[in-house]
C-alpha cells in the first residue's frame, strides 16, 4: 500500500460498496485495491477474488489532489450498468478521498500548531527564566540548537545603541570556528537585519551582496531582535545547504525572537540597574567603613569572601546535603556582605574610633594628680605613668595591673583627701578587654538593628527577601549569646551565621585600636574555639579552615563578577 491510500479508509468505503452492491445485477463484484492490498470488497465472501490473475472486469483510479492513490475494480455481467456504477463509485470515493485528505490536513495543521505553541511556551519559559543577559542568550542558542530548524550553526548579535558596535553574545555549532560572525561587516546582513520580519536567503551563492564571506555556507535566516531596551541585536541562522529555510521557519523562529529580544532586553535593563546599585552599595559600605582607617575596605572583603564560602557550601554535599546557594541566594549574600556594617553610621565617632580605655587629655588630669601627690608625699610619680600609659592602649588586662588600678582608686591625696583615681575612671581603665565601657559597648551592639532599620526603606527586590534578616543576624550566635535579639540555633538562618564566620575572620586579622591583627593560623584557632564552645556552627568554620586558601584566591575573580566587568562582556566579540 503506498502512503497516499492511507486516505482510502476501509471503515467509509467498505459501507460504501456494500451499498451499491445491490443495485447490480446478480454475480457483480466491487472492489478497492491498492497495489496488491485489497482495501475493501462486495460481496465480503470467499467467492470474489479481484486480485486473481484472470480478471477481467473494469478499473477506474481513485484520484486525490491528482495522484493515483487506489483503483475501483467492478465485475459486473452487464457491460453497460457495470460502467454506470464503476463512474458512480468513481466518484463517490474520490469525494471520500477528498473528505479523508481535508481532515488528515486539519489534523496535521493541528498538530503543527500545537507543536509550535509548545515550543514557543518552552522558549518562553526557558527565556524568562533569568534576568541575566549571558543565560538569556544561551537559552537562545540552546533553543535554535535543539529545534527541527535545519541551522547547522547560528549567532545572538548584541548592540546597546544604534551607535554601538555590534557585538556576538553566544553561539552554537561551528559558528566561530568557520568564522561566521564576518557577515556582519557585508551588505547582506546590514540590509536583512533592516527588516521588520528578517530574510531567509536560500542561494547565497547567487544572491549580489553576497561576497562569500563565509565558505562553505548556502543558506541563511537572518532575524531581527528588537526591544524597547534593545536595538540592533540579530538572530542569525546559518546552513550548508541550498533552500534550507522555509516561511514556516522564520514564522516560528520569529516569534522565538521576539520572545528573545523583550527577555534580552529586559535582562539588559536589569543588569543595567544592578551594576548601579552593586556601585551605590559600595559606596555606601566603603562610606561607612571609612570612618574608621583602620576598618576600611572590610564591607567589602566579607562580601566577597561570604560569596566565596557560600559556593564551596554548594558542593559540599557531606556537611550541607540539603542546601543549595543560587544566583539570586549568592547576591544576597553578597549585599548583606556589603551592608553588614550600615548601623554603624548612628555610632558616635569618639565609640568608633576610641583607641585607648580614656582619652588622652584624661589621662594627662591622672598624672598631674600624681605629681601632686610626689610633691605632698615624695613618692614618685613616673613609675605609675608609665604603667597608666601603657595600661591605657593594651587590648587585656594582666593581673598586676588590676592590682595598680585598684591601688590608685583607694589612694588619696591634698587636704581633701581626692582620690588619685575615681571610680569612673578605674572603670575605663579595668575593662577586661578592648577599650570600650559597658555603655559604649552596647551603643555597637546596636548596629545590626540600626542596619535593619535603615535598609528596610529600601524596595529591594522579592529575590533578596532574606537579606534584612541576614544582616539583622549576623552577630547572632548559636547558643544564644548574641546580639541585637538574643536568637539561637535554627532561629539564625544559615546565610548569617556563615556572614558571622567570615566577618570575625576578618576583624581578628585586621589590626583595630584596641588589638593587633592576628595572623591567619591564629584566626583560625579562634574560628576553631568559637564552633567548639557552640557559638558558630561547626560544618561552615570546618569547611572555611580546610579551604581558606582557595576562599582567599577566589576574592579577585568574584569582585570582577560582581559588577566590575561591563555588564554586556561578551562571550565572542566580531
Amino acid at each position: 500500500m503506498t502512503p497516499d491510500a492511507r486516505l482510502l479508509k476501509a471503515k467509509r468505503i467498505s459501507p460504501l460498496l456494500e451499498r451499491a452492491l445491490p443495485l447490480a445485477p446478480n454475480g457483480t463484484g466491487l472492489a478497492v485495491v491498492s497495489g496488491d492490498d485489497v482495501l475493501a470488497k462486495a460481496p465480503s465472501g470467499n467467492g470474489f477474488d479481484p486480485l486473481c490473475g484472470d480478471f477481467d472486469g473494469l478499473s477506474r483510479p481513485i484520484l486525490a489532489e491528482g495522484r493515483e492513490v487506489g483503483s475501483l475494480l467492478v465485475r459486473c455481467p452487464d457491460s453497460d450498468r457495470g460502467e454506470a456504477l464503476a463512474e458512480l463509485l468513481e466518484h463517490a470515493l474520490s469525494a471520500t478521498t477528498q473528505l479523508e485528505g481535508g481532515l488528515r490536513s486539519v489534523a496535521t495543521e493541528t498538530l503543527e500548531r500545537y507543536r509550535e505553541l509548545e515550543t514557543l511556551h518552552r522558549a518562553v519559559y526557558n527565556l524568562g527564566d533569568s534576568l541575566r543577559l549571558g543565560d538569556v542568550t544561551r537559552s537562545l542558542t540552546e533553543e535554535c540548537g535543539g529545534s527541527d530548524v535545519p541551522a547547522e550553526m547560528g549567532l545572538v548579535i548584541f548592540r546597546e545603541s544604534e551607535q554601538g558596535r555590534r557585538q556576538v553574545l553566544d553561539a552554537f555549532g561551528e559558528a566561530m570556528a568557520v568564522g561566521l560572525d564576518r557577515i556582519l561587516r557585508g551588505r547582506l546582513f546590514r540590509e536583512a537585519v533592516a527588516k521588520p520580519s528578517g530574510e531567509i536567503i536560500n542561494q547565497l551563492e547567487s544572491d549580489p551582496r553576497w561576497n562569500n564571506e563565509v565558505e562553505g555556507i548556502r543558506s541563511l535566516l537572518i532575524l531581527p531582535l528588537i526591544s524597547p531596551n534593545l536595538s540592533g541585536g540579530a538572530l542569525v541562522l546559518a546552513s550548508r545547504s541550498p533552500n534550507a529555510f522555509t516561511a514556516a521557519h522564520r514564522k516560528r523562529m520569529g516569534t522565538i525572537a521576539s520572545v528573545a529580544a523583550t527577555a534580552m532586553g529586559n535582562a539588559y535593563y536589569f543588569e543595567e540597574t544592578r551594576v548601579l546599585m552593586d556601585a551605590l552599595l559600595r559606596a555606601l559600605a566603603a562610606a561607612i567603613d571609612a570612618r574608621d582607617a583602620m576598618t576600611s575596605g572590610h564591607s567589602q572583603r566579607v562580601a566577597t569572601l561570604s560569596v566565596s564560602l557560600a559556593k564551596l557550601v554548594n558542593g559540599d554535599r557531606d556537611r550541607f546535603p540539603g542546601v543549595r546557594f543560587g544566583e539570586a541566594n549568592l547576591q544576597e549574600i553578597y549585599y548583606a556582605g556589603l551592608l553588614h556594617d550600615v548601623g554603624k553610621i548612628g555610632v558616635r565617632e569618639e565609640v568608633l574610633n576610641k583607641a585607648t580605655r580614656i582619652p588622652p587629655a584624661l589621662l594627662d588630669v591622672i598624672f598631674l594628680r600624681l605629681d601632686m601627690r610626689e610633691r605632698e608625699s615624695g613618692e614618685p610619680a613616673a613609675p605609675a605613668k608609665e604603667r597608666l600609659s601603657a595600661i591605657n592602649v593594651k587590648p587585656f588586662l594582666e593581673r598586676e595591673d588590676v592590682v595598680l588600678l585598684h591601688s590608685l582608686r583607694e589612694s588619696r591625696f591634698g587636704p581633701a583627701a581626692s582620690p588619685l583615681l575615681t571610680g569612673e575612671e578605674a572603670a575605663a581603665m579595668l575593662v577586661p578587654s578592648g577599650n570600650l565601657s559597658r555603655d559604649e559597648r552596647k551603643e555597637i551592639e546596636r548596629h545590626p538593628g540600626e542596619s535593619f532599620r535603615i535598609l528596610r526603606h529600601i524596595p529591594f527586590t522579592r529575590e533578596f527577601s532574606n537579606l534584612l534578616e541576614i544582616i539583622h543576624q549576623h552577630h547572632e550566635r548559636l547558643d544564644g549569646s548574641g546580639y541585637p535579639r538574643g536568637l539561637s540555633g535554627e532561629e539564625i538562618l544559615l546565610q548569617a551565621r556563615l556572614l558571622a564566620v567570615v566577618d570575625t575572620f576578618d576583624a581578628v586579622t585586621q589590626k583595630r585600636h584596641y588589638k593587633p591583627a592576628l595572623p591567619r593560623a591564629k584566626a583560625l584557632d579562634v574560628l576553631r574555639e568559637e564552633a567548639e564552645d557552640g557559638r558558630m556552627d561547626a560544618g561552615l568554620v570546618d569547611l572555611f579552615v580546610e579551604r581558606v586558601d582557595e576562599i582567599m584566591e577566589n576574592v579577585e575573580r568574584l569582585e570582577q563578577a560582581n559588577g566590575r566587568e561591563p555588564i554586556s562582556q561578551p562571550a565572542y566579540r566580531a
